[in-house]
């Protein structure tokens, strides 16, 4: 073929395309645009450094691995007892957590900081945070820091001389001091009895006689222990047959309450912790975030707990909805709200397919309570006879 007939039968194929764009044209609204998709969860991260060690003081990093810029939300909450000292980065703290904005760049990430001043109690507190989908209760990732007091004295230990083992130490000592200066006291006045006896008077004069030695103890003589060292140590008896008695008691009162007890319906034990705790039942491992309660019109609130899960068994498990309870002060419990939990998840339906042995879940649950009263705590559980774990 010549370059003139490629030229032609180019031209036709053009014009026949041009054409047929005219006529058919695009479709009504325009040609349609692929819907942009959140990151892959796995692919923003977040993790929490201790910086400082007097005092709670952390570095948070949130960390996109994506190849496009991530608009996050960075929450970091603030345990019970504990106050904020200094947030860094533009962060906003409203006494339960503090919260950043961050824009990650793409494969890049962002630090914040924030410094603590822990409660008096000297007890451990776990810092929990978690970055989220931007303007969402859909998490990415959740982090755990605990920060243990660095005292010479452990967490729950008070003053030194608040330890139960002092004042035993201290009456020991008295009774050993008391007993020496009784044994001294009475070997002092038989010394001078016996010195007295050595001065005879002669007229006006006083006459000392020489000392001749002790004659040597009969051997039917026994030695008898001073009073007050008897004393020290029949106080010291009955104070030992005191507190064994009050343990005796005590130990036999725990051991009637046990033996008293009513054969539970539930299979292990409950266990309690607060936010940030990992909680282990029969089949699932439970880590509660957060929670965070906001209006949702009328009378009702929208409680949302951010909730991580593994399956420790070694068979897919159901995970179900109805078991998901917010227990109020006065004992009544609402359970999860299943049409808001699947809106919050993005219209996901998390309880619908079984959790495969090992697998990890973190996602939003939300429980709608009517009234002035707040949740309490939380009763998660993985199945209807597993006795679950609390989040208080």
């Amino acid at each position: 073929m010549s370059w003139w007939q490629r030229g032609v039968a180019g031209g036709t194929l053009t014009a026949a395309l041009t054409l047929g764009g005219v006529v058919l044209g695009p479709p009504s609204g325009g040609w349609a645009q692929p819907t942009p998709q959140a990151p892959d969860p796995e692919l923003v991260a977040v993790t929490i450094n201790e910086v400082g060690q007097s005092a709670p003081t952390y570095q948070v990093e949130a960390i996109n691995r994506t190849v496009a810029p991530v608009d996050v939300t960075v929450r970091l909450g603030v345990p019970d007892g504990t106050s904020v000292a200094t947030v860094g980065s533009g962060g906003r703290a409203d006494g339960t957590e503090i919260t950043w904005q961050l824009s990650l760049p793409a494969s890049g990430g962002e630090s914040v900081n924030a410094s603590f001043r822990p409660g008096g109690t000297g007890a451990a507190q776990n810092f929990p945070v978690c970055v989220y989908q931007r303007d969402t209760a859909r998490p990415y990732d959740c982090a755990v820091a605990r920060w243990t007091p660095s005292a010479g004295l452990s967490a729950a230990d008070g003053a030194w001389w608040q330890r139960p083992s002092v004042p035993l130490l201290a009456g020991l000592g008295a009774l050993v001091v008391v007993a020496m200066v009784g044994y001294g006291w009475r070997r002092r006045l038989q010394e001078h009895r016996v010195d007295r006896r050595r001065v005879v008077t002669t007229g006006r004069r006083r006459v000392r006689l020489p000392s001749t030695p002790p004659p040597a103890p009969s051997p039917s003589r026994r030695w008898r222990p001073s009073i007050p060292m008897v004393f020290g140590l029949l106080i010291a008896m009955f104070t030992g047959l005191a507190v064994a008695a009050v343990r005796g008691a005590t130990y036999g009162s725990e051991v009637l309450d046990q033996a008293n007890q009513v054969p539970s319906g539930w299979i292990g034990s409950t266990e309690s912790g607060g936010f940030g705790v990992l909680l282990t039942e029969t089949a699932f491992e439970f880590t509660v975030f957060r929670m965070a309660c906001v209006p949702a019109g009328g009378q009702d609130r929208r409680c949302l707990a951010t909730v991580g899960l593994r399956n420790r068994s070694d068979e897919e498990q159901y995970w179900y909805a109805p078991l998901q309870r917010a227990y109020l002060p006065t004992g009544d419990w609402v359970a999860v709200d299943e049409a808001a939990t699947r809106q919050e998840n993005g219209g996901r339906d998390i309880f619908a397919a079984p959790i495969p042995a090992g697998a990890r879940l973190l996602v939003p649950l939300a429980f709608t309570v009517s009234g002035e009263l707040m949740p309490e705590h939380l009763e998660l559980r993985s199945g209807a006879f597993s006795a679950g774990v609390a989040v208080r």
